[in-house]
């Protein structure tokens, strides 16, 4: 199928070095055409070293794909697309944003992943329409101050950073559903962490996380809790409030405990304490009662509270590299009733 546009617009296409068609210089697999009008295109992995400043000529442009080419630096012409809601400049060598980058007003989904971003225009939180920015794999040491407007941000990737602490602005953008900011250097997390009410799933794992605060256990929403490789010791009793919780994973941290509270967790399905310090669990953990795979591999376990019994739903178990002399007794009990057990 293909669609006339005007001259303009079809040479910008022509420049870029897109496929073209006898009849329209675009291939619609690359572009998208509304109403006479180019309003997308897909240029992923095209070698390009360069945007024309006439991308600019595009003014009914609303998606705009470069992911994966060798740009450095993109035309001012750009920042006047006002009507463009999907940026993606991932997987380029992009040292710089521009300060301009506010002017997408009706901005909705900003990826720069992947790139040598040192520093983020502060007007970055000008983009009021942002709900998607992918800030992962960089350079950057901070985030600038003003989430507070970005109301709308439902999703913020900003793992492979090198970050040392968890930006403050960062909790003032309360609408978000889903944090990732692992692969930093982050020792420990805010207790404005409670902001984040929404929040469905957080991912800080490989950092430097010595504690969390008991403010976690004001995430009534969270869904996921990912915390694996750091180096936290205990958990604290308030963790036993995220009772929509689904999967908690912890291996390849130092904890020699688990609090009691856990046992408040009766939504949760799936425990990984892999490769940590526990020398036993907690009677509570009987009363977690959607647990379907527990994973205790590598610890300093010598028995099993009877309470495992009590998990009718469990199905996998594994208890591995552990200090057992003899397998504990329910290990066969729950092998009865067709739970894998790995000893």
């Amino acid at each position: 199928m293909c669609e006339t546009v005007p001259t303009h617009e079809a040479s910008v296409i022509t420049s870029l070095g897109l496929p073209t068609s006898a009849t329209f210089p675009v291939d619609l697999s690359s572009v998208r055409v509304e109403n006479g009008h180019i309003t997308g295109i897909s240029a992923v992995d095209c070698q390009f070293s360069l945007i024309p400043a006439e991308i600019g000529d595009l003014t009914h442009l609303r998606v705009l794909n470069l992911m994966h080419n060798h740009l450095t630096d993109m035309p001012s012409s750009l920042w006047s697309l006002s009507h463009l809601d999907t940026l993606n400049l991932g997987e380029n060598h992009l040292t710089q944003l521009s300060e301009h980058v506010h002017r997408l007003q009706n901005l909705k989904f900003l990826y720069v992943h992947d790139n040598q971003l040192y520093a983020l225009p502060e007007s970055i939180v000008q983009l009021t329409a942002l709900q998607v920015l992918d800030l992962s794999t960089n350079q950057l040491s901070d985030i600038p101050v003003g989430f507070d407007t970005l109301i709308d941000l439902k999703f913020l990737y900003v793992s492979h950073n090198n970050l040392r602490h968890m930006p403050e602005t960062v909790m003032d953008a309360r609408g978000l559903i889903y944090l990732n900011m692992t692969h930093n250097h982050i020792d420990h997390i805010p207790s404005s962490i409670e902001n984040l009410s929404l929040l469905h799933e957080l991912r800080v794992y490989n950092n430097q996380l010595m504690y969390l605060p008991d403010a976690i256990g004001e995430l009534s929403q969270l869904r996921e809790l990912h915390l694996m490789h750091n180096h936290l010791t205990t958990l604290p009793q308030s963790i036993g409030n995220l009772t929509r919780l689904r999967k908690l994973f912890l291996r390849d941290n130092h904890l020699a405990v688990l609090p009691q509270a856990i046992g408040h967790l009766n939504s949760l399905t799936e425990l990984d304490c892999r490769n940590n310090m526990l020398r036993k669990i907690p009677d509570s953990v009987g009363t977690m009662i959607a647990l379907t795979d527990i994973d205790l591999r590598a610890n300093r376990l010598t028995g099993l509270p009877d309470a495992l019994l009590a998990l009718s739903h469990l199905q996998k178990l594994d208890l591995r590299w552990n200090a057992f002399i003899d397998t504990p007794p329910i290990v066969g009990k729950l092998r009865e009733r067709g739970c894998s057990v790995f000893v």
